[in-house]
């Protein structure tokens, strides 16, 4: 019974080892088609060539890049040399240089490349013969860089609850200056509009620590927290055309 439960063993680490060969050789299928997705970007020459002599240039380096990137024996250079599970490279029929990558494309016609390797792997079985046939495959766009977009629509900033929209981001509504105040100096402070300050309706019924208060010069209301929301500022993008009513701000609004 015992030779029948450590072969039962086996086969199971079989099965499991197969899981684990596949999921590496995934992984090192991925790792070499990321960088050939960039490398790539040296083929998108056609959008820059202007004359018949950049033209050949092209078409002499498209082929000579293609050539070598999906050549068998560049494929698998670079899987022995970065595969560095040990495990795999023993059940694997033939190691790293047992694995086929017959069938890889790089298409710059579709923007795209395609691996696939092909492999046996040996069963973790003394005096076996069975082998199970295994594929892995890697598939992606070639990147062949990016076009900044343009945005006609102008673009102005909001926050949440406001009335008002600003141009511009560094308008000092937005960016709140903090200072603080005693009780007894509330009453004669004055904001930049030369307006008295009011109790926030937020914090302004809780007593203030130590009798400071907070309060901002662009602000009419006097805080008795520093962590009250209204003194916080977070700022939307939008288009223009996304405002609805809201008005202008009265600062940063007059550069319009």
């Amino acid at each position: 019974m015992l030779p029948v439960f450590m072969i039962c063993i086996l086969g199971l680490f079989s099965v499991l080892n197969y899981l684990r060969v596949y999921g590496s050789m995934l992984s090192e299928l991925k790792a070499m088609g990321e960088p050939l997705t960039v490398y790539s970007y040296a083929l998108n020459l056609e959008e820059e060539a202007d004359g018949t002599e950049d033209s050949q240039i092209e078409e002499i380096l498209e082929m000579a890049i293609q050539s070598l990137v999906f050549s068998e024996g560049y494929l698998s250079s670079v899987l022995q040399l970065q595969w560095q599970d040990s495990v795999g490279r023993e059940t694997v029929v033939g190691g790293a240089s047992g694995v086929s990558f017959l069938g890889s494309v790089l298409d710059t016609d579709e923007k795209e490349v395609y691996i696939q390797a092909h492999y046996q792997v040996q069963a973790l079985l003394p005096l076996s013969v069975l082998q199970s046939d295994m594929s892995n495959y890697y598939y992606s766009k070639l990147w062949t860089g990016y076009e900044e977009e343009t945005i006609s629509e102008e673009m102005v900033y909001v926050t949440a609850n406001s009335e008002v929209y600003h141009l511009t981001d560094s308008c000092s509504y937005l960016r709140l200056t903090v200072r603080t105040v005693t009780a007894a100096q509330l009453d004669s402070a004055r904001n930049a509009s030369g307006a008295r300050y009011r109790s926030c309706s937020l914090c302004g019924s809780s007593t203030a620590a130590a009798g400071v208060y907070y309060i901002t010069s662009e602000g009419d209301c006097y805080h008795s927290s520093s962590a009250c929301s209204g003194l916080k500022r977070t700022a939307y993008q939008v288009p223009l055309s996304q405002v609805g009513d809201k008005r202008p701000c009265s600062r940063c609004g007059k550069e319009a």
